[in-house]
């Protein structure tokens, strides 16, 4: 079997020299295996850059096989540690081998971030007539992520500390009047030259019941998956901090980062509290 990563004696001195050259330190991220779903969009290549810096051993996915190569060689000649597969999430049979795979080479993961895609923008009069449509929508943006995720529910409890990262648009409790626009907006900001997208047009319409799925799904699997040690969380894009002008990829990748870390300043999908006349 392929060794993933250099020995240990070694990824010590890559990460000194790094330290010595001003870079960052040793993290306590460093080591850990994350899987990176949908990693040559935009978020997902500043997430992987981000990651790599800090000394995680990442899992490249994606399905797009020239970009996820050249994103691999990327990070790899930079010194970072990355493997790849390609899959396409919209097909459950590629899913089913990517599961295999992975648990088959690395046994556990400490880390699945589920970096969803809204599709590319069009009214509902423009696939109305096209069922497959709101089919592959829902394969991508919701039974997709699912499967991948109950598949690998065993690697990341195997690690005593796995997290589940969810990234998609931010929906609150059902469907908030300024959902289709909010869907908008997040596909527009992440939009691919893809086949794909041409050949299955959708927006606001096609996209909102898949969201919804993922949100209320993510929102029940971070009680359910607590108290067999895995976290789970949700990281709302596009996100655009006051007071920054970093490109929202950026900041994407770094509330990623925080989720990972633990951090509950990141937002969650959490239920408020019920004032008392909803009790």
């Amino acid at each position: 079997m392929l060794e993933f990563r250099p020995a240990p004696g070694r990824l010590t001195d890559r990460l000194r020299r790094r330290e010595r050259a001003g870079a960052c330190p040793a993290d306590i991220l460093a080591g850990r295996c994350v899987v990176l779903t949908d990693a040559c969009s935009d978020t997902g290549r500043a997430t992987a850059s981000r990651l790599a810096v800090l000394g995680t051993r990442l899992v490249l996915v994606d399905r797009d096989t020239d970009r996820l190569t050249a994103l691999r060689e990327q990070i790899t000649s930079s010194g970072g540690l990355a493997r790849s597969r390609r899959c396409d999430l919209s097909a459950l049979g590629d899913i089913d081998q990517l599961v295999e795979w992975i648990r088959g080479e690395f046994g556990a993961i400490d880390v699945l971030v589920n970096n969803a895609r809204a599709v590319s923008p069009g009214g509902a009069h423009a696939c109305s007539d096209r069922f497959r449509a709101y089919q592959h929508t829902m394969a991508a943006n919701y039974f997709g992520p699912l499967r991948l995720t109950l598949g690998l529910l065993p690697a990341l409890r195997h690690s005593r500390s796995g997290h589940v990262v969810n990234v998609g648009p931010r929906l609150a409790e059902g469907i908030p009047h300024d959902a289709p626009a909010a869907l908008a907006g997040a596909a527009v900001s992440r939009s691919r030259d893809s086949a794909a997208d041409a050949e299955f047009p959708g927006g606001p319409a096609t996209s909102a019941g898949s969201t919804a799925a993922w949100a209320i799904f993510s929102r029940c699997a971070e009680f359910e998956a607590a108290p067999h040690g895995i976290q789970v969380h949700a990281v709302h894009c596009p996100i655009s901090p006051k007071g920054t002008d970093l490109p929202y990829a950026t900041t994407t990748a770094l509330a990623i980062e925080s989720a990972i870390r633990g951090d509950h300043s990141t937002p969650t999908l959490t239920r408020p509290p019920r004032s008392r006349t909803e009790r």
